[in-house]
């Protein structure tokens, strides 16, 4: 008989600390974790439908095409995790949503329309990621890689792009007013614009 998993064993985990846990099945469902831990776990598919995470970090994690259907996040704090090819817009519409990438792998994603407060993508590679009618005014970007990005009605205002790269937007079709950027990357906006630069 297989032995149940650490998920199975209760509906609320608080500050507890997960450990290189894999888990691809779509049971348990509705799980609360508060202030828990997760280090080096796997997640894939439909797995921990309908939880909600807050204030928990993910350290190391590969969470790779995970199904974050009805998930809920309010607090994430993700560092050094490999996040690819995840829609984020089939999460949870809470008001609280909010995440922080740190030195994460977030390349294929999609965030279009989401409203992300306090927004965090420090050192990260975000490539071919959709951020159509995203708000993410305020977003701490620093130094991450935005190569083939889609960047469409997208409010950056107060963004912080400084020593990021790979990014292309129209300043025409997108708030970008007061966020700040570093050169040469800067001048990406003008060939957005079809301005000849020499």
């Amino acid at each position: 008989m297989t032995e149940p998993g650490p998920f199975a064993l209760a509906d609320r985990f608080l500050e507890q600390t997960f450990d290189k846990v894999v888990q691809s099945e779509p049971e348990p469902a509705g799980r609360r974790f508060e202030d828990c831990s997760f280090l080096e776990c796997r997640f894939s598919g439909p797995a921990l439908r309908a939880a909600s995470f807050i204030n928990c970090s993910f350290q190391g994690c590969d969470l790779s095409n995970w199904d974050v259907t009805g998930l809920r996040f309010v607090g994430a704090q993700f560092k050094g995790a490999k996040l690819v090819g995840i829609d984020w817009t089939k999460t949870n519409r809470d008001p609280l949503t909010a995440f922080n990438f740190e030195e994460c792998l977030l390349d294929y994603g999609d965030f279009s329309r989401l409203k992300l407060v306090k927004f965090q993508l420090i050192r990260c590679s975000v490539k071919g990621v959709n951020f159509e009618r995203t708000n993410m005014a305020g977003a701490d970007c620093r130094g991450s890689d935005f190569g083939d990005s889609v960047f469409v009605e997208t409010d950056l205002s107060k963004a912080d792009f400084r020593e990021a790269r790979g990014y292309s937007f129209d300043p025409r079709t997108n708030k970008i007013r007061a966020a700040r950027f570093s050169a040469p990357e800067a001048l990406n906006l003008l060939t957005a614009m079809e301005l000849k630069i020499e």
